[in-house]
């Protein structure tokens, strides 16, 4: 027998002293939403000093009180799950109600629990556990190793800090967890950006997904908080130029990321109805292209229509990995619809490609598409990047409020997320600092990139196209 096992003989526990925590008024709404009213999914979008760890520690406590069973929460990676989170959930649990602990699957073994327990919403309890049953168990993973998890059971789950985990990870392997065991999944989180968290939070406040609680909380709502005491942490964020991290974090307020390449970009400004009625009916119409192929490097290509004052929108994008060339013409074709291209402008890098794309596009177009690149050279990537950026942010106008040079249409999902992704490398003291962004999330900022390149200077020269007839493989890659 362990350590644990030995200093705990007795496997009914019969105490009251264990449940002396009293949740605020929030932390009890959600308890209540997933023990008591049925809730099997939910979003909790709380920003700092809410209470977040010391509910999902308490919560999973009772949940493993209350229903017998296993239960789980993921953390980001396994090395915070391990070296941060399992002390604080072994300190904050009883141990006279911990049967067993293992450290190295971080798994918590409760006792056989006979006990009085006050439930919110419910009020006391008599809790009695079947000793002919499996023992309720708490286990902490890292969703980095979310492939090793697969195969298990969970009556319950919370997600931490999920805005920065891979939304496909519950998608492939956690929700799998609940199938048999008909049980729910509570994601927490702040706010990062318009990301995948942002998606679950909208779609959890829709009143038709009956599953689905949802609960928004700040500060505000923990009476222990001092207010002096954030007003100082406020002033001291803005003294360092880091208020947008404090409203993102302290008051849910979704922004661009920090060190964002089109800081000036807002949702609430830039992103329009596909039906809006400033999209010209009859503007010019551009492609751009920036090719890809493998995970992490999508295609990414846009539409872009032009007005007759210069102001841009982008009305519609191709987003994927391993598309054929030939397959990205006929979706550009089927968005274009009746309209003609006035021109497809495309990564300059990629002659290859473009001498493909010149070969195809007539016979799926129906009529010779002009297929340009911009001019490249030496700082070309920042010069692009400072001159879209002077489009996203808003101007002064004669009449009414500043107005931006560029629109997207909600539609452009991938392009809108990497508007809001794409930015500068951390500025560090052993590094020297770069105009360049970070190539992440950067696909469908570069094609438009292109495409104001090749408005104000024009072709690339010839000279600087070095190809020769290309050869292909069935996958349109360069056989060299």
């Amino acid at each position: 027998m362990s350590e644990n096992q030995i200093n705990n003989v007795n496997t009914e526990v019969q105490t009251q002293k264990s449940f002396e925590y009293s949740p605020h008024g929030v932390q009890a709404m959600a308890h209540k939403a997933f023990l008591v009213d049925g809730y099997t999914r939910g979003c909790l979008f709380w920003g700092r000093q809410v209470g977040k760890s010391l509910w999902s520690v308490k919560h999973l406590e009772m949940a493993a009180s209350y229903r017998q069973g296993p239960y789980h929460i993921v953390f980001r990676t396994h090395k915070h799950a391990k070296e941060v989170m399992w002390k604080q959930y072994l300190h904050t649990i009883p141990p006279e109600m911990i049967y067993d602990t293992n450290g190295t699957d971080l798994e918590i073994t409760f006792q056989y629990l006979k006990v009085p327990m006050f439930i919110p919403g419910l009020g006391w309890q008599a809790i009695k556990h079947n000793t002919d049953n499996l023992r309720s168990t708490i286990r902490l993973l890292g969703s980095d190793y979310a492939d090793d998890d697969r195969g298990l059971k969970s009556n319950g789950m919370i997600f931490d800090e999920y805005q920065d985990q891979d939304p496909l990870n519950f998608e492939t392997v956690y929700k799998y967890f609940l199938t048999t065991t008909k049980g729910w999944a509570a994601f927490m989180g702040t706010a990062k950006g318009y990301n995948h968290w942002w998606e679950l939070l909208e779609w959890a406040k829709q009143p038709e997904h009956k599953r689905w609680f949802y609960l928004e909380a700040t500060w505000r709502d923990n009476p222990s908080v001092d207010p002096q005491w954030i007003a100082d942490e406020r002033q001291e964020a803005e003294e360092k130029g880091q208020l947008d991290i404090f409203m993102q974090e302290v008051e849910l307020q979704f922004r661009t990321v920090a060190g964002s390449v089109f800081k000036w970009f807002d949702r609430k400004v830039h992103v329009i109805s596909q039906t809006d009625k400033r999209i010209p009916d009859n503007g010019t119409l551009y492609g751009t292209w920036d090719f890809g192929w493998s995970e992490g490097h999508p295609t990414a290509v846009n539409l872009v229509d032009i007005d007759n004052q210069g102001t841009w929108f982008v009305t519609d994008e191709v987003h994927g990995y391993e598309i054929d060339v030939e397959e990205v013409l006929r979706a550009i074709k089927i968005k274009c619809g009746e309209r003609r291209l006035t021109a497809l402008v495309c990564d300059p890098a990629r002659p290859d490609l473009i001498a493909r794309v010149i070969d195809k596009a007539p016979a799926i177009f129906g009529y010779t598409v002009a297929v340009v690149s911009p001019s490249k050279g030496a700082g070309s990537v920042a010069s692009g990047v400072q001159l879209l950026a002077a489009m996203v942010k808003p101007k002064m106008q004669l009449v009414g409020m500043p107005e931006p040079e560029i629109y997207f249409t909600e539609n452009n999902k991938h392009t809108i997320y990497q508007m809001e992704n794409y930015k500068y490398r951390e500025i560090k003291k052993d590094r020297a600092p770069s105009e360049d962004p970070m190539k992440k999330d950067d696909d469908h900022p570069d094609g438009l990139r292109y495409l104001k390149l090749y408005l104000k200077y024009g072709l690339m020269k010839k000279s600087q196209i070095k190809t020769k007839t290309p050869k292909f493989s069935t996958y349109g890659t360069l056989i060299t």
